[in-house]
């Protein structure tokens, strides 16, 4: 099975109800971004992966950010991931983040036919995508002077519904697993 191929199952397929959490950042640390300038550049760090049966799996990982010269058409970036396992072949994503005429609405461009709607939200880039019965939802964003890439997974069925009658209903939905990569700038 490819690196690719873990990933995915040890991400998406994973099953449960829970996922561990991740310590909040105080709100001061959060920095304005020029999104997508602020990123530009290449960072490095530890990518820790948490499954809701406690197990934890643990990474390295790169982020590119670059922008594309001469392109005509909306500003693109080349939007770069790397998996870096202790053994076994680096895992490279190739993306590009495309710019729209809808402000604070980008595309990433999986340049394989998928395409991804993101979403500028205050201080972060945010995706929500299904993919074979798992939801997905993707947090790109700046803390001082790290980049963190964070994903949530877990089934796109509900686990749960309350409410209803007078009071709206209201349906819960598990969790899998949370991936949380925390970068800094390579010189």
């Amino acid at each position: 099975m490819s690196l690719r191929s873990k990933l995915f199952v040890a991400i998406v397929v994973t099953a449960g109800v829970g996922c561990r959490s991740v310590e909040p950042q105080p709100a001061e640390s959060v920095q304005a971004s020029a999104f997508p300038d602020d990123f530009v550049g290449l960072w490095r760090g530890p990518c820790e992966i948490w499954r809701f049966d406690g197990s934890k799996q643990e990474l390295e990982m790169e982020f590119e950010v670059a922008l594309v010269p001469g392109v005509v058409g909306p500003t693109r970036y080349r939007w770069t991931l790397r998996y870096l396992p202790d053994s076994g072949p680096v895992d490279e994503r190739n993306y590009e983040l495309l710019f729209t005429d809808d402000p604070g609405r980008f595309v990433v461009d999986e340049r394989n036919g998928i395409r991804l709607d993101s979403f500028w939200l205050g201080d972060r880039l945010v995706s929500r995508f299904e993919v074979r019965g798992t939801l997905l939802e993707s947090v790109t964003r700046r803390i001082g002077g790290t980049v963190e890439l964070s994903i949530v997974t877990g089934p796109v069925e509900p686990s749960g519904e309350s409410g209803g009658g007078e009071v709206s209903g209201v349906r819960g939905f598990a969790l899998r697993t949370q991936q949380v990569a925390r970068m800094q700038r390579v010189p």
